[in-house]
């Protein structure tokens, strides 16, 4: 498996391995890199340096696998989690490879330059899985179906009623344009004086759009309920 994909402008010659770091640990984007030598632990930004540790400062290293992104972190000898960067679930595989030889190297005391671990590539196609255990081009469509009806079943009640409220909101905005023309074909254009009639319209206008507006936030509030709720 490739741990040295790419490195930061002006890297120096002793690094052993070096993955792209895409955020920094509070979550911002970032255009960087974890690099590793046989002694030091370098996070860059850019062209820059803002982090460096020494290996033999940690007693473990791990990746936090999260929802959208990851997270390489490791355990100082007094117990102090220290968080290196964020990344992609593409590079996952890699850092997970990446912690293990660092792990290796508390042990032993000798880090490992190459690694034998084979890059996971799809058996069919022969694509680079990219941190995915299935191929996203060979999967059939009725088991990818199969397993988003699978998410979002502890999610059911919220589902059911964002989709009625966004339906129900669609079909408001739908009929207000219906309604603006109704304005000025009925009473703009040939100036008609029914004022009883035309205050109807713009009340129905207004309601619908009021109710529009109430269903857009129960949407929004059952969506943040349910990620509440379920930790997401």
């Amino acid at each position: 498996m490739d741990l040295k994909t790419s490195l930061p402008q002006n890297a120096p010659a002793d690094i052993v391995y070096s993955l792209p770091a895409n955020f920094t640990c509070k979550g911002d984007k970032m255009d960087g890199h974890f690099c590793v030598t046989k002694e030091k632990i370098y996070i860059y930004n850019g062209s820059e340096i803002t982090l460096e540790y020494s290996i033999d400062d940690f007693s473990e290293f791990e990746c936090k696998q999260q929802i959208g992104t990851s997270m390489a972190q490791g355990t100082l000898k007094s117990g102090e989690t220290i968080c290196f960067c964020g990344f992609s679930q593409d590079q996952f595989l890699r850092y997970a490879e990446l912690m293990k030889l660092l792990d290796h190297c508390l042990r032993t005391g000798e880090l490992m330059e190459i690694t034998d671990t084979e890059e996971p590539v799809c058996p069919k196609c022969g694509l680079p899985l990219e941190g995915a255990k299935e191929c996203i081009y060979c999967t059939g469509k009725g088991k990818t179906m199969f397993k988003l009806i699978k998410r979002i079943a502890p999610y059911k009640k919220y589902f059911a009623i964002a989709v009625i409220c966004t339906i129900l909101s669609e079909l408001i905005w739908v009929l207000a344009p219906y309604l603006d023309r109704v304005i000025i074909d009925k009473y703009v254009t040939p100036k008609n004086t029914h004022w009883a009639g035309l205050a109807g319209v713009i009340i129905t206008i207004v309601t619908l759009l009021l109710l529009a507006g109430v269903f857009e936030f129960f949407n929004m509030k059952k969506q943040l309920q349910g990620r509440t709720q379920f930790g997401t």
